[in-house]
């Protein structure tokens, strides 16, 4: 593989409370797919976070995305996939430190939807999936 790759993320405080994360990311990996051995994954996001007391918030998020398989032949000559996540979440802040550290748990529902030009190749799927974040 031979380009630019990197992440990004930026993230605006609009209140105390409030948080918009701008998110990027452009990684190739490697493939388990028949004629090619990595690919190129391109995608960019948009998160809203809002804490509707210490304890609780909310978020939602929308991310669009590319996969590419560059060195694709034969069965797989030129795939392209486009995929699409929508998340909806709660946020659950159990522990606060002095020097403002935390710990939460979230519940996330999410929609995956993933679009190919290769037969056979579409996916869709929704999830409910819980976390955890500790010390940011």
């Amino acid at each position: 593989f031979s380009g630019v790759t990197g992440d990004l993320e930026l993230v605006y405080r609009i209140a105390a409370s409030t948080r918009l994360q701008l998110n990027g990311e452009r990684t190739p990996g490697f493939s388990l797919s028949v004629g090619s051995i990595y690919y190129v994954n391109e995608n960019y996001g948009l998160r809203f976070i809002r804490y509707f007391n210490r304890f609780l918030g909310g978020e939602a998020s929308y991310l669009l995305g590319n996969l590419t398989f560059p060195g694709a032949v034969g069965v797989n000559e030129g795939r392209e996939d486009d995929y699409r996540i929508a998340e909806i979440g709660l946020r659950f802040r159990v522990a606060q430190d002095e020097m403002g550290r935390t710990t939460e748990y979230n519940l996330t529902l999410q929609n995956y939807v993933r679009e190919s030009n290769v037969e056979g190749q579409d996916r869709s799927r929704t999830t409910l999936y819980t976390g955890a974040t500790f010390g940011f």
